[in-house]
C-alpha cells in the first residue's frame, strides 16, 4: 500500500495540506489520492500481516498457570494515531478512555489539553478490529474557555459509561447523558464542585484529576460468583470515587439514587482535607483511580471493593478497602461504610529501594487480577497484583516499556479483551495515542487462589479425627478458614451454595469421625494429599516451641498437626469470621425475641 505523505506543520493555525486535499476531494473538485481514499492504509502488507498475528486474540485458555513474575516486555504498538492526523494542530492528550458499548461497537474518547473531547470509533470486523481507530473523530464536544461555564476549562480526565460520559476539569466533575449516536446532543445532568472557582466549603473540589466507579452486577450479586451478604449490605449500591488532588484526598459518593437535582450524595473520604501525608493516614497529590470488585479479601472481611490510588508525589500505589470496621448489634448490621487504608507499594525511590517503587505514578487501571500503573518519570507501565492471602501486600509482576524515542505521558485505559490504549509523546514534540495487546500469558493466566495455600501441603487424617474434633474453637477456625479460602458459603443458609460447617463431623461413629473425603470434594477441589503424622520432636521441651503438640513448620503453610504455625493474619481472619458469625447469630436471636 502507498505510504501517506508526511505533513510538516509550521503553526497551530495553518491548515494541513492533507486536510485541504481531503476537503477538495469531498467537494468533488479533486480526485482523492489513494492515501485519502484509504486513510488507514499506512502499513505495508508485511507490517499489517505481522500486526494481524500479534494483535489478535489466539484464545488458548487453560494452558497457563498462575503468574507471579513475567519478563519485561516492549510495547510493540498495534494501532497508532498521531494527533496531527486527527486535529489541525499537534497538541498533548491529557486523558484517554476506552469503552465497549457492545461486542461489535467500541469507542475511545480522548481529552485534548486546553481543548475539546473527541469521540472515536474503534474498528470492528476487520484486520484492524479492536486495536485501531476510524478517522476522523465521530464527534467532538465543546471547546476550551475558563470564562464560559458551558465549555471546558483545563480538561484533566474523561470516563466513558454505557449511558454517557463523565468529565473532570478545573475544580469540577460533570456527568453527561449521551446515546453515542452521532446526531444526538449531550446533556449535563449533574456536577460536583464549582466551575473555575477555588473551594469555599470543605466539600468543594480543589483541582480534581480523576474518577472511578464501583458497580455491582445487580442488587443481589457483586459478580456471578459473589453474593451480597448481610455483612456487606451496601455492596448493592453504586459509588463514584473522585481524586480531589489539590486537597490530598479521595472523595466517595453514593450514586444509587442517581444525581438528584444535579447533586451527588457525599458519604465519605480518605485523606485529610488540605494536608498531605506520606503514611497510612493520607495522600500527597492523588491522581489516578481504579476499582476492583469483589475485594480480594471479600470472603474473610466485611470488605466488598478495593480502590487503588496513584499517590503521585509519594511515588506509591495505595490500596484502600471499601467496607466496614465493626458490627452494630442493636441494628443487626455493619456500622457506617468507610474507605479504609489497606496497603501500599512503592515510596521514596532513592537509595537501595529505588528498584522496588514507582516513579511519578499517574494513572492506574485494573485488568482481571492485575493492576496496571503508568509511570510518568519511570516511562513504563508496571503490572502488580494483590497477594492471594496477605491482602495488604502487592506482588510486582512485570513492566511494559516503550520503544526508543517514545515518552509515555501517563494516561491509559485498558479494555476487557486486554487492549491497552495509552498516550505518548514521540520525541521531540509530537503527540499521539496508541494501543498495545497485552501478552497472552497475562491475558489468559488464572489468578492464584487462597485455597492453594491449603492444598499445597499434605494433611494428616489422624489430626483431623482426633485433635480437631476435640476442640470446637479450633474446628471453627480451621474449617472456617478453608471454607472462606474456597469462597464457600457457610454463614448464610438463605443464600445459594450453603454448606453447614459441621457437616464434616460425622455422627454415630467410633473411628474416622471427620469426613475428610467430603471436605476434599466440596472445599479442596479434590486436591487433598494425605501424609503420615509428624514425628515427635526429640528437642528438649524448652526449645521445641510450645507444649500443645504443634509441629515446627516454618514455611507459613497451614497443615494438619501444625495449625498454630499459620501466619498471624490467618488466625486473625479465622477469628474475625467466627466473631462475625457469632454476632450475626446474636442479632438473629435478638430479632426473634423482639
Amino acid at each position: 500500500s502507498p505510504s501517506r505523505p508526511r505533513v510538516v506543520r509550521r503553526g497551530a493555525t495553518t491548515p494541513s495540506p492533507a486536510l485541504l486535499v481531503a476537503l477538495l476531494a469531498a467537494l468533488g473538485l479533486l480526485e482523492p489520492p489513494p492515501w485519502v481514499a484509504d486513510a488507514q492504509s499506512t502499513l505495508t502488507d508485511a507490517e499489517l500481516d505481522e500486526k494481524r498475528i500479534r494483535c489478535k486474540p489466539k484464545k488458548r485458555p487453560g494452558i497457563y498457570g498462575p503468574i507471579d513474575s513475567y519478563p519485561p516486555a516492549t510495547m510493540a504498538t498495534c494501532g497508532e494515531l498521531m494527533i496531527s492526523e486527527l486535529l489541525p494542530h499537534d497538541v498533548e492528550v491529557v486523558d484517554i478512555s476506552a469503552h465497549g458499548l457492545s461486542e461489535t461497537n467500541k469507542v475511545v474518547m480522548i481529552a485534548e489539553r486546553k481543548g475539546s473531547l473527541h469521540l472515536m470509533n474503534v474498528m470492528a470486523d476487520s484486520d484492524r478490529g479492536n486495536w485501531d481507530l476510524n478517522k476522523p473523530a465521530m464527534r467532538s464536544f465543546k471547546s476550551h474557555s475558563c470564562q464560559n461555564m458551558n465549555l471546558f476549562c483545563d480538561l484533566t480526565s474523561v470516563f466513558l459509561a454505557d449511558d454517557g460520559f463523565w468529565v473532570v476539569d478545573r475544580h469540577r466533575v460533570m456527568s453527561f447523558n449521551f446515546s453515542y449516536s452521532p446526531d444526538e446532543s449531550e446533556y449535563l445532568i449533574g456536577q460536583v464542585g464549582q466551575f473555575n472557582m477555588a473551594p469555599s466549603v470543605a466539600s468543594d473540589l480543589n483541582y480534581p484529576t480523576n474518577l472511578a466507579f464501583y458497580r455491582p452486577l445487580n442488587t443481589t450479586n457483586i459478580n456471578n460468583d459473589i453474593y451480597i451478604t448481610p455483612f456487606i449490605l451496601d455492596a448493592k449500591h453504586t459509588f463514584v470515587f473522585i481524586s480531589d488532588t489539590g486537597n490530598h484526598r479521595v472523595m466517595m459518593y453514593n450514586m444509587s439514587a442517581g444525581i438528584a437535582g444535579g447533586v451527588m450524595d457525599l458519604i465519605g473520604q480518605f485523606g485529610i482535607t488540605g494536608h498531605s501525608r506520606a503514611n497510612s493516614t493520607g495522600l500527597n497529590w492523588p491522581h489516578g483511580l481504579a476499582v476492583s470488585a469483589p475485594a480480594a479479601e471479600v470472603s474473610f472481611e466485611p470488605v466488598f471493593a478495593n480502590v487503588f490510588v496513584a499517590d503521585r508525589k509519594n511515588n506509591r500505589l495505595v490500596k484502600l478497602n471499601l467496607g466496614y470496621q465493626s458490627w452494630d448489634e442493636e441494628l443487626g448490621r455493619p456500622r457506617e461504610l468507610s474507605l479504609m487504608w489497606s496497603g501500599e507499594y512503592g515510596g521514596p525511590y532513592s537509595g537501595a529501594a529505588h528498584l522496588e517503587t514507582l516513579q511519578d505514578p499517574v494513572q492506574v487501571n485494573v485488568f482481571r487480577h492485575y493492576i496496571l500503573v503508568s509511570e510518568g518519570l519511570g516511562n513504563a507501565v508496571s503490572l502488580l497484583k494483590v497477594h492471594h492471602s496477605r491482602f495488604n501486600e502487592f506482588i510486582f509482576v512485570t513492566q511494559l516499556l516503550p520503544v526508543k524515542g517514545i515518552q509515555l505521558t501517563g494516561h491509559m485505559s485498558v479494555s476487557p479483551m486486554g487492549y491497552l490504549w495509552y498516550t505518548f509523546q514521540k520525541l521531540p514534540s509530537s503527540f499521539g495515542v496508541a494501543s498495545v495487546f497485552l501478552p497472552e500469558p497475562l491475558r489468559e493466566s488464572p489468578p492464584r487462589r487462597t485455597i492453594e495455600d491449603v492444598t499445597s501441603d499434605c494433611h494428616n487424617d489422624t489430626w483431623y479425627n482426633k485433635d480437631l474434633l476435640d476442640n470446637a474453637t479450633m474446628y471453627i477456625a480451621h474449617i472456617g478458614y478453608m471454607l472462606n479460602a474456597s469462597q464457600t458459603n457457610w454463614l448464610f443458609p438463605d443464600l445459594p451454595g450453603f454448606v453447614d460447617i459441621f457437616v464434616f463431623n460425622k455422627t454415630r461413629c467410633i473411628y474416622s469421625c471427620f469426613d475428610l473425603e467430603l471436605l476434599n470434594e466440596t472445599v479442596l477441589g479434590g486436591g487433598l494429599v494425605l501424609c503420615n503424622p509428624t514425628a515427635p520432636s526429640t528437642t528438649p521441651a524448652m526449645l521445641s516451641g510450645d507444649t500443645g503438640g504443634w509441629s515446627g513448620s516454618t514455611d507459613g503453610v497451614i497443615r494438619a498437626g501444625a495449625a498454630q504455625q499459620r501466619p498471624p493474619r490467618w488466625l486473625i481472619l479465622a477469628s474475625v469470621a467466627a466473631a462475625w458469625a457469632a454476632a450475626a447469630a446474636a442479632a438473629e436471636a435478638a430479632a426473634q425475641k423482639s
